[in-house]
């Protein structure tokens, strides 16, 4: 990986993953390395280096905005994250650049909800469709399991860290995402909270 990603993981540790205090940074130094060096002094940024061997011990992937296997759709968003990490057996390009729906819900789905979503996620695997949504309770998880009941593919974005799944019960359908061939991101570092907020 390159330098650009040890030097952006160290900052987004440091700034807590805010948004704003992110753009800045990359507006006022023209890449990460350069804005490490011209923020170390004032702000209280972990060691790049050992920050980056976490990530490596977790088998995780930092993949930044500029990284050509960032997802091309992704970089149409309004506000787009910098980087994503990525927990996956497969190529995350390979995952979003195809056909793909996004299913999520309430976390507290009906039977009649969680069984209509298993049903959809499975009929557009089935049809070739990636499904992502984001391993909550509910209607989430029902999309991932319909999906991976027909041995689709998903994406399950998380709300926080990639080292702590929430919630944890849903830990075997996280594990089974990945033994299918999926994925598992987050635009969030290591040690990241899933808050209210970040569900958004």
């Amino acid at each position: 990986m390159t330098d650009e990603a040890i030097f952006y993981n160290s900052i987004a540790i440091a700034f807590e993953s805010s948004y704003s205090r992110l753009e800045k940074a990359r507006r006022e130094y023209p890449d990460w390395k350069s804005a490490f060096e011209g923020l170390r002094m004032g702000e209280n940024i972990p060691d790049p280096k050992k920050e980056w061997q976490k990530l490596q011990n977790l088998k995780i992937e930092l993949v930044l905005f500029e990284d050509a296997a960032f997802p091309l759709l992704l970089k149409e968003i309004h506000d787009p994250p910098f980087g994503i990490y990525v927990r996956s057996n497969s190529g995350i390009m390979e995952l979003c650049n195809g056909e793909s729906l996004a299913i999520v819900g309430t976390r507290r789905g009906t039977p009649e909800g969680k069984n209509t979503a298993r049903k959809f996620a499975r009929e557009l695997a089935v049809a070739g469709f990636c499904i992502v949504s984001g391993l909550a309770l509910g209607i989430d998880a029902a999309a991932h399991e319909g999906c991976l009941g027909s041995n689709g593919k998903t994406i399950a974005v998380l709300a926080g860290s990639l080292d702590s799944v929430y919630p944890h019960t849903n830990d075997p359908l996280a594990s089974k995402i990945l033994a299918q061939g999926g994925a598992i991101i987050s635009e969030y570092p290591l040690g990241s909270m899933p808050l209210p907020y970040r569900f958004l």
